[in-house]
Formats: C-alpha cells, sequence, structure tokens
C-alpha cells in the first residue's frame, strides 16, 4: 500500500529522478536514526498513539548512540583530514608557525572542517600547514593545514570523548569502547601496564611502517635475516 515503510516505486527511465529517490532517502535516514536512538525516547515523542516499530532503539541497545559518534571521532583523526583555523590559534599553540611547515600541537586547537563541522583536536596530533600555493580561498586570518593523529595519550583520549556534545563518555565508557574498538582492528589499545597509557588511531600506517622496517632485515638476494639490521632494529628503544 501506500502507507508501506518498506516498498518504494523508483522510476529510472523518466526525467525527475529526485521526484522518486527523496521518499526513499528521508525514509532511510528515518529508520537509521530511530535503530541508533533509545526507544525509551521514541516512546516518550509518541503522543499520537501509534505502535512503534520493533525494531527502534535496537542498535541503541547494543551500542549507545555516543559510542557511535566516539567511534566516528576517533576514526576520523586516524584517518586524517583537511582543516582550517585561526592563524592567531595556531600561534598561540605553536608560536612561529610557518606555511609548509609541520607541526605536533601540545594543546587543543579548534579547527574548521566545513562550514558546520568543527572540532577542538587534541594535544599529540600533527598539523601540516599548507603552502602558500596550496592555501584556497581563505580569509588572511585563518591558514588551512592536514591533521594526522596516529597516536595520542589515554588522558588525552579520555578528555575528548569525556568532553563529547551533548553527552560525553564516562571513564569507564570510555576503555569499554577503547577495548572493542582493539578487537576490531579499528585502533590498537593494550590494557596492561606500561602499554595502556597509549592509543593507536592509525594502525595500518604504523603496520606499513613496521612492514618497511622488517624488510630492511632481509637480502634481496636470498632473503635471509641481516645480523647488522637485527641490531639496529634491538636497538630502537621501547
Amino acid at each position: 500500500g501506500s502507507k508501506c515503510p518498506w516498498l518504494f516505486p523508483v522510476e529510472n527511465k523518466g526525467e525527475n529522478f529526485e521526484a522518486w529517490i527523496s521518499p526513499l532517502r528521508m525514509q532511510l535516514q528515518r529508520m537509521a536514526l530511530q535503530f541508533v536512538s533509545p526507544r525509551d525516547l521514541w516512546e516518550a515523542g509518541n503522543s499520537d498513539g501509534s505502535v512503534v516499530p520493533r525494531f527502534v532503539g535496537l542498535q541503541a541497545e547494543t551500542f549507545p548512540l555516543t559510542w557511535l559518534r566516539a567511534h566516528d571521532l576517533l576514526t576520523r583523526l586516524g584517518a586524517g583530514f583537511r582543516a582550517r583555523a585561526e592563524r592567531a590559534h595556531i600561534e598561540k599553540v605553536y608560536p612561529g608557525a610557518q606555511p609548509g611547515s609541520r607541526l605536533k600541537i601540545e594543546d587543543y586547537l579548534r579547527a574548521t572542517i566545513s562550514d558546520k563541522v568543527w572540532l577542538n583536536l587534541p594535544p599529540g596530533a600533527f598539523i601540516e600547514l599548507h603552502s602558500q600555493d596550496q592555501l584556497d580561498d581563505l580569509r588572511e586570518e585563518e591558514l588551512s593545514f592536514d591533521v594526522s593523529c596516529d597516536f595520542l595519550e589515554l588522558k588525552v583520549v579520555q578528555r575528548l570523548l569525556g568532553g563529547m556534545e551533548p553527552k560525553g563518555l564516562s571513564l569507564e565508557d570510555t576503555e569499554k569502547l577503547l577495548d572493542m574498538l582493539n578487537k576490531l582492528g579499528i585502533l590498537v589499545w593494550i590494557n596492561e601496564d606500561k602499554l595502556r597509557d597509549t592509543v593507536m588511531l592509525n594502525p595500518r600506517q604504523v603496520a606499513v611502517a613496521m612492514a618497511n622496517l622488517i624488510t630492511l632485515c632481509f637480502s634481496a638476494d636470498n632473503f635471509e635475516h641481516k645480523n647488522s639490521a637485527i641490531e639496529v632494529i634491538r636497538k630502537i628503544p621501547d
């Protein structure tokens, strides 16, 4: 019937494709929101007395919406992205910063990703300022840069996720989330003494670097270990 939320007619030979796709897109967005939102919120707002679908809140029971937002935040930092910030703010966290340089920030830096999206970059993140020929149509008081964040201290991650709006994660939930993401291979966090204080957000890049390092231990001719290369690796600080 016309009120069925599961079936949508789509005409792919006409001219106005959007008129057919738009209702489907809106329903998918609504259902995605229903999956991740707590069921009691939908039931409280269901003033017309209609039955709330059984699938509402299923995702929220397993992974709270705050966990999903924390996952997106950490993976975005690990993957890297392009952003911009006020020149004065960059000077505050790294005095004397010049276009073309790569800097490790030591304090939080508010970075604008798009017109409606901004993020407080945490201490430990790297920014590579764009040279003059890479600058977009920015305001004179702004600088653009690439963000990369392979490692963060645990205490920084805890503060970052705890400060999310409108609701952050507790210290206990932060560790539960990190443990789950570690098991999924999304990041690396080893909850053991001397190892738990560091969170690796970009395990793929580190794995590639380690693979290249190990390759140096083998001969190009017979692929046997080079004793000299092995000794170099053994001297690398923990």
